[in-house]
This record gives structure tokens, C-alpha cells and sequence, in this order.
């Protein structure tokens, strides 16, 4: 069932350059062999990639997050009242 799917693979190129910042602290050794030997060392971004919309709008938002310190990326709500089980 399986022998005849293709594999997938992925340079991962296709993303928002200014969303990724290279890694300067430690991974936990339990991932270090995976790094040095698995991991794909020649990440370079796609010249060629078109931001999609959702891509262009958080651009734009996370700079206005960052200096006033929102989070518009997770609380779609607003709460009416506090909830205590057993009121």
C-alpha cells in the first residue's frame, strides 16, 4: 500500500524570509545526533516565492505586536463573564 507513494521532500524554502532568524543557543542532546546527521544543512530561502496574503498581514502585524505588546494571533473572544464550576 504504501511502496508506491513518493516521499516527501522539502527544502522548506517556500516561507517568509523575515519571519526565520538563525538559532544561537543549545538543542537538547537528545536531538544533536539528528542535527549534525539528519537535518538539512543547506537551508537557503526560495528567490522566486510570492508572500501569500495571510503572509503579508502578519508582516504587517508583527511589528505593531511587538511594540505594543498584543497578541492578535490568539484571542478571537472576549469574555462575558468569569466561569466557576459548580455556580
Amino acid at each position: 500500500y504504501w511502496q508506491h507513494r513518493v516521499a516527501f521532500e522539502s527544502t522548506y524554502g517556500d516561507i517568509d524570509p523575515t519571519v526565520i532568524v538563525p538559532f544561537e543557543g543549545q538543542h537538547p542532546a537528545v536531538i544533536q545526533d539528528w542535527i549534525e546527521n539528519s537535518a538539512n544543512p543547506s537551508f537557503t530561502f526560495n528567490p522566486d516565492y510570492q508572500l501569500s496574503r495571510r503572509e503579508r498581514k502578519h508582516r504587517l502585524l508583527r511589528p505593531l505586536e511587538k511594540q505594543f505588546g498584543w497578541d492578535v494571533s490568539r484571542r478571537h473572544f472576549r469574555i462575558i463573564r468569569d466561569y466557576r464550576p459548580g455556580d
